[in-house]
């Protein structure tokens, strides 16, 4: 006899992977209260009832958190939030060449970084402090899969001997 466990809905959601024309990162540090700290990550949106493209809410997202635009922008995966809990898709998303139009929103702090930097800044974060909640993981997901599609991460996998 299958076990019913408990689910719960969300709306779909966008990881937005943001580079400047010279390919710089976007990232974004903002108050996070279920983590109760600031921390860095890329910039996200939440599909608002109704909406079905996640370029369409990527561009929203995009601008609002980061004062950026672009006309460039690509799904790169999807991958569901928690798949035996809930059926929650988050599009992580490559926006290029990316342009300032305004200020970020109030209580969000944008930031630039060069990949490698940004890389090695997150991946610190997740090794020296494994104890500490973080919802960082979509940003590395994010970022393996934008940074290989654009060639700058190779992974090599083993073969069986």
């Amino acid at each position: 006899v299958p076990q019913i466990y408990w689910k719960y809905g969300l709306p779909d959601a966008v990881q937005i992977v943001a580079l400047t024309p010279d390919n710089q990162i976007i990232a974004i540090s903002e108050w996070q209260p279920n983590v109760g700290a600031d921390y860095l990550h890329i910039p996200g949106e939440t599909f608002n009832e109704g909406e079905t493209d996640p370029i369409v809410v990527a561009k929203r997202g995009l601008l609002e958190e980061t004062g950026y635009e672009s006309n460039e922008l690509a799904v790169v995966s999807t991958v569901l939030e928690n798949s035996g809990r809930s059926g929650r898709l988050i599009y992580l998303v490559l926006a290029q060449n990316c342009v300032k139009k305004q200020d970020e929103e109030k209580g969000i702090k944008a930031q630039l970084f060069w990949p490698e930097a940004f890389w090695q800044e997150m991946m610190k974060w997740f090794f020296t402090q494994p104890e500490t909640k973080h919802g960082g993981g979509n940003t590395l997901k994010g970022l393996t899969l934008a940074y290989q599609q654009l060639g700058w991460l190779k992974v090599t996998v083993p073969t069986a001997q």
